[in-house]
């Protein structure tokens, strides 16, 4: 059983990422391991200082937008006892990484995009660790992490997994969140205060975008799981669009920003088919607000 930190299309095999938060909860103390415990009683207390942080007026420099997919860590399964794992991101283990990369130097268009997904049956979970951690390195200091629910999910399975495999040297994941330049684009679209938490679909519905998983155009040899981690990155790195012209109160990176996303998106879709929906959404490509102004 496959979990992200983001849900798109209902699978049998994929659970929701509503459990993400309960997944979170139910981490170690990170003081069991001699580091300090950094997690917040509360969601909100990310949102806060991701915001007082974040200084959005500056350039992004290199943006790492990252995505997992985890699973059952059968050996820490049967170690623990349990018949089944659920949500528990500590007995869970990725089994794919997505990273989009791309430029962002203070004019709200994204230039020089890459992506690079890791899966656990090319790479094994270390080799996924490790490539994450050389893409994620080049945005930890001038550039900016970005994720969907990371601060609850992503990041904290990646310091869980590093520990399982004696990775204890620099940590270029959690070095991005502890300098502010990680931008958590589920707390942007939150309720804030209100307890509310929405999923990637909803998010991208809430701005006009449909992202219900990975439909295929024609044949595909991806397996599911990668093609829905590359999907999810692709909504993320457009809601974090969004995101970035609400706090400059500039329409730049929407009037710009999403078609050159999607120009990229349609470049690569020739060997990714599947997302080919994602980038020929009408909300990415027409240059303005969906729906109609009464």
């Amino acid at each position: 059983m496959m979990h992200s930190n983001s849900t798109t299309g209902r699978r049998p095999d994929l659970v929701s990422g509503r459990g993400a938060a309960k997944a979170f909860a139910m981490l170690p103390s990170h003081r069991a391991y001699g580091l300090p415990d950094e997690r917040p009683s509360h969601p909100d207390e990310h949102l806060i200082v991701d915001r007082r942080v974040m200084d959005w007026s500056l350039p992004c420099g290199r943006c790492c937008v990252l995505d997992l997919e985890t699973g059952p860590d059968r050996y820490a399964q049967s170690l623990a006892g349990r018949s089944k794992v659920g949500a528990d991101s500590c007995l869970r283990e990725i089994r794919v990484a997505t990273v989009l990369g791309f430029d962002e130097d203070g004019s709200g268009v994204p230039s020089n995009f890459t992506m690079s997904t890791f899966d656990i049956e090319t790479h094994g979970e270390l080799g996924i660790i490790r490539n994450v951690e050389n893409l994620v390195a080049a945005c930890a200091d001038a550039g900016t992490l970005i994720t969907f629910n990371g601060a609850a999910f992503d990041l904290p399975v990646l310091r869980s997994r590093r520990l399982r495999w004696w990775l204890v040297d620099d940590d270029a994941a959690m070095r991005s969140a502890a300098a502010g330049r990680h931008v958590d684009v589920m707390l942007e679209f939150s309720m804030a205060g209100q307890g509310r938490w929405p999923t990637l679909v909803d998010a991208c519905a809430s701005v006009g975008m449909a992202l219900h998983g990975p439909t295929r155009i024609g044949p595909s040899s991806f397996p599911y799981p990668v093609e829905k981690c590359e999907v999810d990155v692709a909504g993320t790195a457009a809601l974090f669009l969004y995101a970035l012209a609400g706090n400059r109160r500039s329409d730049v990176a929407l009037r710009a920003g999403l078609p050159a996303l999607s120009r990229y998106l349609r470049s690569v879709a020739t060997g990714r088919p599947h997302l080919t929906t994602v980038a020929m959404n009408r909300a990415m490509a027409q240059g303005g607000p969906w729906g109609t102004v009464h």
